[in-house]
């Protein structure tokens, strides 16, 4: 079942309202070559991309959580 733009629009809004970004992997599977957000802009000035591979989609995730935590609380990455 393929998803309509108007779905994959809400689901960007709601994670971006939920975590203040969305995180999009490209070459998903196992092993995503980059990940990139949307949503940062306002709060800090830009977005953040992550290159390379990754363990999986989870140490992909993990990775990004916490580079977004230490620039929310301020701390240098």
């Amino acid at each position: 079942m393929e998803m309509i733009r108007s779905e994959f629009l809400e689901i960007i809004k709601t994670n971006i309202h939920k975590n203040d970004y969305h995180l999009t992997l490209v070459n998903g599977g196992q092993n995503p070559e980059y990940s990139y957000c949307i949503g940062l802009t306002e709060k800090f000035g830009f977005e953040l991309i992550i290159a390379g591979g990754f363990i999986s989609l989870e140490n992909n995730e993990s990775i990004f959580r916490y580079v977004y935590q230490q620039l929310q609380s301020g701390s240098h990455v």
